[in-house]
């Protein structure tokens, strides 16, 4: 399903409290790639409850290591299957939306039931994944502009709670 408005992946993500959540980027991941799983990352354990962790197989790049938080756990594909056996709610792709180009075994789309692409490169409808949700903008600078339309306002909430 192609989601249109923002608002629609909020109530995705509100089913996601206490559920196990992948993240996976594309292949040899970038700054946008990396900088939005991990905010994301800290974004659903923060505000929804979820258990999120990134999976990836590319060695993390050296000169993005300050992006790293310590809430955030990052695996290999192997890692995580020898962690937690497959046990994965919910997949969430960013900044990608072919399945072929995601950096870790392709094999993690055999043992999740849903996904939500979120993605603003332009998408041919071939490329696709089956069963997935798509938020897509070809308009939007990078995918965490995408991710800050629909985490504003909780972001803004969480944080009035500090003083």
């Amino acid at each position: 399903m192609i989601i249109e408005k923002s608002h629609q992946i909020n109530k995705i993500l509100e089913k996601l409290s206490k559920k196990r959540v992948a993240i996976v980027t594309h292949e040899n991941p970038d700054g946008d790639g990396l900088a939005t799983a991990i905010a994301f990352c800290f974004c659903l354990r923060e505000l929804y409850e979820a258990q999120p962790m990134i999976i990836m197989d590319s060695p993390f790049p050296s000169f993005l290591e300050f992006l790293i938080h310590r809430k955030v756990r990052i695996f290999s594909y192997k890692q995580y299957i020898a962690k937690f056996r497959k046990n994965i709610d919910y997949l969430i792709v960013l900044d990608c939306h072919e399945k072929k180009r995601v950096d870790c075994d392709i094999k993690i789309f055999d043992i999740i039931n849903k996904a939500l692409v979120i993605d603003h490169h332009v998408t041919k409808k071939n490329d696709l994944i089956p069963s997935s949700d798509y938020y897509l903008d070809s308009h939007a600078a990078c995918t965490g502009v995408m991710i800050h339309r629909f985490m504003n306002k909780k972001i803004k909430e969480y944080i009035k709670r500090f003083p």
